[in-house]
């Protein structure tokens, strides 16, 4: 709350009048003037200058910020705000002149004390920083800089959803003995025009020096979740998950899209030349081919996307364009710059950078944008190409918000543009209610931030843009779209079969483990004919669904990789703790518990195994082994009141059915009060303390002041039989002859007919023989589906008939084995899809599926390495690859 301070010092020797004005949030106070510039003061007492500088484009001079009056009738003044957990410090220019000025203006922080300090320059961490760090371009870069100190630091940049074309960080003299030596900048170059008032939109906040500039990004993916967080936008939700890498699309197969976790899929190229999205005759060329036949044949593919169950995003190409085209219908649009060629496309034409905001462009685009959903098919669009940047200079280019300059002029840069058409895509109305999505590949902050789930097109190995892009998507979900390029990492020409295996292994293991590292999803392309990858990959997309964090809230052997995902409460965290060595690492790993919800906790691994730990307040020491090129997955089973000092094992046993979380103290230092995270998709039922029955209905557990064994029985919310029965329910014959029918209401919905359709399609798929791509090899057992009662076995669905003990639970649904039928029920007809999916999942147990590696390769290297190992059409057992 910014609060008008006039305070006069009547001290003899000082000055008069100190500072006017203070704001304060959180551990961050700023003492200001009108003046530009203010006193900053971080908790822990670590105290620094703001100042800012600002360079005239034209002369290169430096002007003067501190008077306010930049000279030929510019002027700048400020207006720092609280807003939440931050400052907002918007500078306003307002030129009054004649002439057009071109700005380069500077936040500059300069620390009273001695440090040392780390310095996050919007690329890489430079900790303690040296004497110079150099700026890099912004397509490289976060818009956000740090300054970790021992005990705090200050972040500041821009807010989230700013359009910029040019911004930096840099210091000098960083690290300097002398105190107040150290200069640390963020900058944006902007243009204002005569009689234009320009708001740079600046931010300032604090945030605690745990893991340095990680704490940074944190706060500031938290003070923009429209920016940042998963599901941001009001999108259909299933465009904010994994990607189907065409199985839904191209193949049609409902149960190869659920079974790679997929729930969106860039679909529907219906047009031949760049530009041409709607597919309108007009602007189809002769010598192109058969326009009648071009239609039909990506339509019949469209069928394919009723039977799937994703979210299909119609495929455009917004920043390049035919060329002829452009230039008879937009000539202005097109982007003259000599660092983003043309390109010749698919053979037939030569495509062009455009600027998307482009006035005229624009409007065609969003009229045929418009026009696709309007069919009522498509939850939005996916954007080939969207990250293609250059700087364009055209009349709508040099009037473009986040225009800048350099040596040649004023330009804006073309994912400035491609950040306008996002925000426009982003208010035009979708099936379902919903708004349309966006699904860029790539792109820098403006792109990614605007982005619901994100295409990542280069190798993970460039781990460089991988960790650029993963600060700047916040939550979102990446996906992995290239092959492995094995044969870069190896002696190919020479490499026997049993080390090309390998080889292909480890990489298809390093995908893994750089995906559960950055919150990213492997496409099947990489997944299929690779064991594990394929067993687990649902699992893996459930866990980045749940929204990667820049903290990973724990420090351990720097071996590892560190990762945690879910900020929604402690329910859906999700620790995440790989190895990428070819040997186990067994050690100590500390989890700061502050950033899982107050109080302590214990900690269990997702495998059930009993898992040691010391808790001592909010940390949590864990004692494990990580096994060679494998991870383990931890998440808050218990949570203990506030200063818990004790020791414990924790351990899960039990199936989908029911399970018992066991927690075995050890060691009590004092009592303490203890509470349970619930657990996704179970209810608590009873409670045991030392093997008795604890009435739950007299209130809490009393304090643990001894040691003892706690436990805490756990019934499913979607399973009321064990797995073993339902597992054994004879859905097919052993001579593979079909042994049941499903039965759903006279009535039945769309939904309830759908979810039936999926059971048939289960057995259908698995008694086919699938081959890599999920296309039949035989014909597989078709279910009939009834609307009434028959003889034998049957697959019952329908709605339950009271909701009972589970009436607050959503979503409600049970399936159970009774009376020789497998019985699934829901409280409402709309959770019939979900039961089923939850009984698939299950199924799968029994019925895995891997796929095969790919018959042929885009880069004739890659498929020479796939030879030699044996691996074309094939299976990898990557375990016995791996020796593990």
């Amino acid at each position: 709350m910014t609060k008008r301070v006039i305070a006069l010092m009547l001290a003899a020797g000082l000055a008069s009048v100190s500072f006017a004005a203070q704001c304060t949030v959180g551990g961050l106070t700023a003492d200001y003037t009108d003046a530009p510039g203010a006193r900053l003061q971080l908790a822990g007492d670590g105290a620094m200058r703001l100042e800012f500088e600002v360079l005239d484009g034209k002369s290169g001079e430096t002007l003067d910020a501190r008077s306010g009056d930049l000279g030929d009738g510019l002027r700048i003044s400020q207006g720092p705000a609280a807003n939440g957990g931050m400052i907002r410090w918007p500078l306003a220019f307002r030129n009054e002149g004649a002439q057009q000025r071109l700005l380069e203006v500077r936040a500059v922080i300069m620390p009273e004390g001695e440090g040392p300090f780390g310095f996050w320059n919007g690329h890489a961490d430079y900790s303690p920083a040296p004497a110079e760090i150099p700026g890099m371009p912004a397509e490289m870069s976060t818009p956000l800089v740090a300054l970790t100190g021992a005990d705090a630091g200050l972040a500041w940049g821009l807010e989230a959803d700013a359009l910029m074309s040019w911004y930096q960080g840099a210091a000098a003299r960083a690290g300097a003995r002398a105190a107040g030596d150290g200069r640390f900048w963020f900058g944006c170059r902007i243009v204002v025009d005569p009689g234009e008032t320009y708001e740079l939109p600046l931010v300032l906040f604090s945030y605690p020096a745990n893991f340095g500039y990680l704490d940074a990004f944190e706060r500031y993916h938290d003070l923009f979740p429209l920016s940042f967080g998963i599901g941001a936008n009001p999108v259909d939700p299933r465009a904010t998950g994994a990607g189907c890498d065409y199985v839904g699309w191209h193949q049609g197969s409902p149960e190869l899209v659920r079974r790679v976790g997929g729930s969106w899929d860039w679909c529907m190229k219906s047009w031949r030349l760049p530009g041409n999205w709607a597919n309108r005759e007009d602007l189809w060329r002769e010598s192109l081919g058969n326009y009648e036949r071009w239609s039909a044949t990506w339509a019949a593919k469209a069928e394919n996307m009723a039977r799937c169950d994703f979210a299909g995003m119609y495929y455009i190409w917004p920043a390049w364009t035919d060329e002829d085209l452009a230039a008879e219908r937009w000539p202005d649009a097109l982007v003259n710059d000599p660092l983003a060629p043309r390109v010749q496309w698919e053979n037939v034409t030569t495509a062009h950078l455009t600027f998307p905001a482009n006035r005229a462009y624009a409007q065609w685009t969003d009229e045929a944008l418009r026009e696709v959903l309007a069919g009522g098919k498509y939850a939005g669009f996916g954007l080939d190409s969207a990250g293609s940047d250059g700087r364009a200079r055209g009349a709508d280019a040099q009037a473009s918000p986040g225009r800048a300059w350099d040596e040649g002029g004023v330009y804006c840069r073309v994912n400035a543009g491609m950040a306008q058409l996002m925000d426009r895509i982003h208010a035009m109305d979708a099936p379902g209610g919903y708004r349309a999505a966006c699904v860029p590949n790539g792109g820098d902050w403006m792109i990614l931030s605007r982005a619901d789930s994100i295409l990542i097109e280069h190798s993970p190995l460039r781990w460089e843009n991988e960790w650029i892009d993963r600060l700047n998507a916040g939550e979102k979900v990446l996906n992995w779209w290239d092959q492995f390029d094995v044969w870069q990492l190896m002696d190919a020409p020479n490499a026997s079969p049993e080390q090309a295996r390998h080889d292909i292994a480890a990489m298809a293991r390093f995908m893994r483990l750089r995906s559960l590292q950055l919150g990213g999803v492997p496409m099947y392309r990489q997944a299929s004919g690779v064991v594990s990858t394929m067993e687990d990959l649902p699992e893996i997309a459930e866990i980045v669904r749940a929204g990667w964090q820049p903290v990973p809230a724990m420090k351990a052997d720097r071996r590892l990789w560190l990762s945690r995902y879910g900020d929604r409460g402690a329910w859906e965290t999700r620790l995440v703790v790989c190895n990428p060595k070819d040997e186990p690492i067994t050690g100590e790993i500390e989890v700061f518990g502050e950033y899982l919800g107050e109080g302590s906790w214990l900690l269990m691994d997702s495998t059930g195994e009993a898992l040691p730990q010391r808790v001592n307040g909010s940390r949590t020491v864990l004692d494990t082994t990580v096994p060679p090129a494998w991870e383990r997955v931890f998440e808050p089973a218990v949570s203990l009141s506030p200063g818990a000092n004790c020791t414990a094992a924790v351990s899960l046993d039990g199936d989908a059915y029911q399970r018992v979380l066991r927690v075995q103290f050890t060691e009590v230092a004092a009592p303490f009060e203890v509470s349970w995270t619930p657990m996704q998709g179970f209810l608590t039922y009873g409670m045991r303390l030392n093997g008795e029955t604890f009435d739950q209905k007299s209130g809490r557990l009393p304090p643990i002041e001894n040691p003892c064994t706690l436990e805490i029985m756990l019934s499913s919310m979607w399973f009321a039989s064990p797995a073993d029965d339902i597992l054994g329910f004879p859905f097919i014959g052993e001579d593979g002859q079909l042994a049941c029918s499903i039965v759903i209401p006279e009535d039945a919905t769309p939904d309830e007919e759908y979810a039936a359709f999926r059971v048939q399609e289960y057995f259908r798929f698995v008694g086919s023989q699938p081959d890599r791509d999920g296309k039949p090899t035989v014909g597989g057992p078709d279910i009939p589906i009834v609307h009434a009662e028959v003889q034998g076995p049957s697959v019952v669905l329908g709605q339950a008939p009271d909701r009972g003990p589970y009436a607050l639970q959503q979503p409600l649904a049970r399936v159970r084995v009774e009376g020789g039928d497998l019985i699934v029920e829901y409280g409402g007809r709309e959770w019939a899809s979900d039961a089923v999916y939850h009984l698939l999942r299950l199924l799968d147990r029994e019925n895995p599926f891997y796929g095969a590696t790919p018959d042929r390769f885009e880069d004739d290297r890659e498929q020479a390495v796939y030879e030699r190992a044996g691996l074309i059409d094939a299976v990898l057992n990557d375990r016995k690859e791996l020796g593990m």
